[in-house]
């Protein structure tokens, strides 16, 4: 097994770079390695500054903004293993072709080993797809580590068991409810009948939003949550709400 003193973790701030981040750091823990940790603005962002008539100073502009939040987020990820390791860890922001530059701070830093997520996100942080892993792999100089996102799926897994145990349980409330809307009687049934097509309504919009979930691929799952936690929160207090109601 490689003793490695210097490990280069290239991230895009996805749960699976987390992987590849927490592995590493493990690692370093045991042979007391040093950590570089790099994220690359990818140079996709000049191109689009030329083909588009955006103002310099505009483009410059987002640059720096892009360069600032990625320095305050790795700087957080750096306090984080702080806490849990001593391990010395060094960050950098660099902009140009991720793979390229994963490459050239490989030789430059003279790493021993490469710690590297197999997928990422889509959208802009797109560039820890398996094409650039693959590209590092091969271009590399040094042992590659690729870490693959079983691990997330499994997490996925269980976040959608929770999710439709929460929403099972919330169906049997919702009859119990109904139960009462029918026996009652006059304005009292009008309105709680009327409650329950409400609350039947948020349990659907939920219900779609975990087969939105179900239906997601392994890179773009956990965007989702947000929209998820919103619709889990709204019925949870709008079912809180009718039970105090209901006699």
């Amino acid at each position: 097994m490689i003793k490695p003193k210097a490990i280069l973790v290239p991230t895009d701030f996805s749960s699976f770079s987390d992987m590849a981040l927490k592995e590493a750091a493990d690692i370093a823990g045991q042979y007391g390695s040093k950590i570089y940790l790099l994220h690359v603005i990818d140079e996709s962002i000049r191109i689009f500054a030329v083909d588009h008539p955006i103002p310099e100073d505009v483009i410059l502009k987002l640059v720096d903004d892009a360069v600032n939040s990625s320095n305050e987020r790795l700087q957080r990820e750096v306090d984080a293993i702080g806490e849990a390791k001593s391990t010395e860890v060094i960050f950098d922001v660099v902009i140009g072709d991720p793979a390229e530059s994963i490459l050239t701070e490989q030789k430059k830093l003279a790493v021993d080993l490469v710690v590297i997520a197999s997928h990422g996100k889509t959208g802009p942080a797109k560039y820890l797809m398996g094409s650039v892993a693959e590209r590092v792999v091969r271009g590399a100089t040094c042992p590659v580590l690729v870490i693959k996102s079983g691990k997330i799926m499994n997490k996925k897994e269980a976040y959608e068991q929770k999710l439709q145990a929460q929403l099972d349980e919330w169906s049997a409330e919702i009859e119990k409810l109904k139960a009462k809307a029918d026996s009652a009687a006059g304005n009292a049934k009008r309105e709680y009948h009327k409650t329950i097509e409400e609350l039947r309504s948020m349990q659907e919009t939920a219900s779609n939003k975990l087969t939105d979930l179900k239906d997601a691929g392994e890179d773009a799952w956990e965007d989702l949550k947000a929209g998820i936690t919103i619709a889990w929160d709204s019925l949870s207090n709008a079912l809180k709400s009718a039970a105090s109601k209901f006699k």
